[in-house]
């Protein structure tokens, strides 16, 4: 499952279909996308496989879940693929899944403002309603629409497959991940204090500042020795603060150059600042698959299991002043002299 926040203006479903790739951040194949409106705007959209017939309840009722925390006023409903329409056929592909995820939501009081099935998001696919199979047409070509100008003019990139999303965040060689390992294993043990976590925190954030001019991929030295700052937990809380700030950019590059650099025993901290701070600039499709990552390294990471429970359920404001607030709480603990440090501010232990 993913979610995406958005703010977009609705159209006929041409256009709404031909927006799903700059929502969700790649093209779907063989899934279904529920877009949540509000005001005739799209708050948030979720992306899950097509399920089996057997699964389908259970997985209505999570997606819903999601959208009933967004306290929208309808939801759009779109399988795209799965399958492939006959002229000739009473039903279309996953018309069952459809009345599930319909009845489901008016038992929790929410309408479905629209359901369509199409072949894909590219140029030119068919689309059908499912209410009516006659009501069809064809999706509107995704690179000329003004959400396509505005994904672009916001750095945001719109990738042919969540597949190709995920390459992003395939490690490096496995000889280099190997390598720092065995850096790692030799390294001092690590007994956060006051003045230790200060100077580590000072390391990550001249990393982040030297980001920008950087040209050249971190030594083996440099990764083991961010890695082994961010393993503390009150360093960790204090780099969200960067998502905030005008280095959010050049953050979100050095966690990702650590999420494919570190070995598994310390890539979960800096892939959960990548979640973090992909999802706050609105590349959900991105932060839940670091999350994943992060998760699956470290299937207890705290942090890492707040954020997935914050970001499927559309990460509120109020999360997110959290964090914010937090972050910039520990922060500053951390650059006060040793003698002045306290407890204060920190996210979780």
């Amino acid at each position: 499952m993913s979610v995406t926040p958005s703010a977009r203006v609705l159209g006929e479903p041409r256009d709404l279909i031909a927006a799903i790739p700059h929502l969700l951040g790649f093209h779907p194949h063989d899934s279904l996308v529920l877009v949540c409106v509000k005001h005739r705007q799209t708050v948030a959209s979720l992306r899950i496989d097509l399920p089996p017939a057997r699964h389908r309840q259970a997985h209505a009722v999570q997606a819903l879940d999601m959208a009933r925390g967004q306290d929208v006023d309808g939801i759009l409903l779109f399988v795209i693929g799965g399958g492939v329409w006959v002229s000739s056929a009473s039903e279309l592909p996953h018309s069952g899944l459809i009345e599930v995820m319909k009845q489901t939501a008016t038992s929790m009081g929410m309408r479905t403002i629209l359901a369509v099935w199409a072949e894909s998001t590219q140029a030119g696919a068919r689309w059908h309603g499912y209410d009516s199979p006659d009501w069809t047409g064809t999706v509107r070509d995704p690179s000329t629409t003004a959400l396509a100008a505005a994904t672009v003019a916001a750095g945001l990139v719109t990738f042919t497959s969540r597949e190709e999303l995920a390459a992003q965040l395939a490690p490096v060689a496995d000889e280099i991940i190997a390598r720092r390992a065995v850096l790692l294993d030799h390294s001092p043990a690590w007994r956060p204090s006051g003045p230790a976590a200060s100077a580590a925190f000072r390391s990550v954030r001249d990393a982040v500042a030297a980001g920008s001019d950087r040209r050249h991929p971190l030594e083996d030295g440099e990764v083991v020795e961010l890695a082994r700052a961010l393993f503390d937990p009150s360093v960790r809380d204090a780099c969200v603060s960067f998502a905030f700030g005008p280095r959010a950019e050049t953050a979100e590059r050095l966690w990702l150059e650590l999420t494919r650099g570190c070995p598994t025993s310390v890539r979960a901290n800096p892939t959960v600042l990548l979640a973090l701070s992909a999802y706050i600039r609105g590349d959900g499709a991105l932060a839940s698959l670091a999350l994943d990552h992060a998760l699956s390294a470290e299937p207890r990471h705290r942090l890492g299991t707040l954020l997935r429970t914050s970001v499927d359920g559309g990460l509120p404001d109020r999360i997110v002043a959290f964090f914010h607030d937090s972050s910039i709480a520990e922060t500053e603990r951390l650059l006060k002299s040793p003698g002045e440090q306290d407890t204060r501010g920190q996210i979780h232990r």
